[in-house]
């Protein structure tokens, strides 16, 4: 799955705080990029793939290759997040 931008500013009730400047809606994961910037997953415990630019739901695992998630035998793609200023 494809992680949105961090947001940034003052934070909202019920967000997730990435770190002293960015956070995510409740139900995100934060998950930080190959430049350290902060991208928002949007499942829940979700797991961010080695790439920095995708995520997987919770009980599911990236392949190597970053673009796949697996559980088993069942696998979906994964999409490609297109860098965005936050």
């Amino acid at each position: 799955m494809a992680l949105s931008p961090a947001l940034s500013g003052l934070p909202q009730s019920s967000i997730i705080i990435c770190d002293m400047h960015f956070f995510c809606p409740t139900g995100n994961t934060c998950c930080q990029g190959p430049t350290g910037q902060w991208g928002c997953c949007p499942y829940s415990l979700g797991q961010c793939c080695k790439d920095g630019r995708h995520c997987c739901e919770y009980g599911f695992r990236c392949d190597w290759t970053s673009l796949k998630c697996t559980k088993g035998y069942l696998q979906f793609p994964s999409a490609h997040r297109e860098a965005q200023p936050v």
